[in-house]
């Protein structure tokens, strides 16, 4: 056989026509090659074994690049061939939109990752934060609570002893104020019974007549009286001895051992003194005999 090439010849409509230069496509076959390679070999590293090593490039990946023998003349710089349409070639089992769409989706779900972390470690501080934030509050609250208590205690403590102070104070006041008030009294009544009624004879007869009507008998009295008294009560004899029973034996006689005042009875079993002096020493006691009963009830 005779190596001899042959040509064949097509005539085409101009605007059908499509020039290719064969070497340029056949760079860029080599480039999709050599990256196709590369991969192939990155992906299938893990499994390697010497045993499986070829030399050289695979024949039919090539012959799949460089199938078209006017491609293979055009390299060997036989010149151009006009063809209609390119063949198109695809990478031998990769699918690069499917690599693309697998990598997209790993970044994808690694930021919702990243950004779930980053959200969850925010709400986590502000739930830690806001939890310090009411640690802190309730334990001022609680602080200033019982600081607040303890010293409306100690103010309630110090209004109770002094009460019991001003208590203590006023019933020494008291104490003291008592006699002393008793003898105001008894220097005022005494001023009052010697001065003003020891010239008001009435007094003298109401003091006889109480003392009269208190005594056992009324028979063979004899009424002692001052002589400056004297003509008075004679005069209200009736008024005296009115009621009471026996009156006729009673005499009334002036006494000149008597002061202005002073009275006496005389029942023959006893005296009963009906003076001014004497009624006030008596109002004296019972003024004293109060303040002491008074005091008494207050211990």
């Amino acid at each position: 056989m005779s190596n001899v090439v042959k040509r064949s010849r097509a005539e085409i409509d101009g605007d059908d026509k499509l020039v290719i230069n064969s070497n340029t496509q056949v760079a860029e076959r080599l480039k999709m090659l050599e990256n196709i390679m590369k991969r192939s070999a990155a992906s299938e590293q893990e499994d390697f074994s010497p045993d499986e090593f070829t030399e050289g490039l695979d024949a039919d990946m090539v012959s799949s690049i460089l199938d078209d023998p006017d491609a293979a003349e055009g390299a060997e710089g036989m010149g151009n061939v006009i063809k209609a349409e390119p063949q198109a070639h695809e990478e031998p089992g990769v699918d690069m939109d499917a690599v693309r769409a697998e990598a997209q989706q790993i970044l994808d779900d690694a930021q919702a990752q990243a950004d779930q972390i980053l959200q969850e470690a925010v709400d986590n501080a502000e739930a830690h934060k806001a939890s310090v934030f009411e640690e802190a509050r309730q334990a001022g609250h609680d602080e200033g609570y019982n600081a607040g208590m303890a010293e409306v205690a100690a103010m309630e403590q110090q209004l109770a002893e002094k009460e019991q102070a001003m208590q203590a104070e006023y019933e020494g006041m008291v104490a003291a104020l008592e006699p002393a008030l008793i003898d105001t009294l008894s220097d005022i009544y005494g001023h009052i019974f010697h001065t003003d009624l020891a010239d008001r004879k009435e007094i003298i007869l109401y003091l006889l007549q109480n003392a009269l009507q208190n005594t056992d008998t009324t028979v063979n009295l004899i009424v002692h009286v001052a002589k400056d008294d004297y003509e008075y009560i004679s005069s209200n004899k009736e008024i005296l001895f009115d009621g009471l029973p026996g009156s006729d034996n009673t005499d009334i006689v002036p006494d000149v051992t008597l002061s202005p005042g002073q009275a006496m009875i005389d029942t023959g079993s006893g005296i009963f003194d009906c003076s001014l002096g004497t009624e006030l020493e008596g109002l004296k006691k019972q003024l004293s005999l109060l303040s002491y009963q008074g005091g008494s009830s207050e211990q």
